[in-house]
């Protein structure tokens, strides 16, 4: 396991450290946003730091050295090359539909004046967006991967 995996964690550790004393100190209009950079930044370090440590064992060298090169045989396997890029294929087009359709009913929502905390609703939505790509992303690859 790289070190750069080590300090990385320890930087996102620290940036969330600082993004708690920002938001325990001042009493800012950006508290939420930055008590979400806490979580965020929070689980990604100590989820690198505890991998860096659990990988850099002794007795798991010879596991990690088995998952790396399965690792490479897998990214280089042309079968998966083309599953990936026919996944993201349609992954894109769904989500550019669901993009358009997601313009089209806020034009609606605000040519009729309905809901004056439109900006939350938009946020809320896109945010549902993209994590609805990522997991169509998956069910897509893992559908076609069964089919092909």
């Amino acid at each position: 396991m790289k070190k750069q995996t080590f300090y990385g964690g320890i930087i996102y550790v620290i940036i969330a450290f600082i993004s708690l004393i920002l938001v325990m100190r001042f009493d800012l209009r950006l508290e939420p946003l930055l008590c979400g950079a806490v979580g965020a930044f929070g689980a990604i370090g100590i989820r690198k730091i505890y991998k860096y440590i659990y990988w850099s064992k002794p007795e798991n060298q010879g596991k990690y050295e088995k998952m790396k090169r399965q690792e490479k045989i897998e990214f280089n396997d042309e079968r998966k090359i083309m599953l990936r890029y026919k996944s993201a294929y349609i992954v894109n087009f769904i989500m550019n539909l669901s993009f358009r359709a997601a313009v089209i009913i806020f034009s609606v929502c605000s040519l009729l004046e309905i809901g004056s905390s439109l900006t939350s609703v938009l946020m809320a939505v896109f945010s549902v967006l993209i994590i609805f790509q990522i997991v169509l992303g998956e069910v897509v690859y893992n559908f076609i991967e069964r089919k092909c």
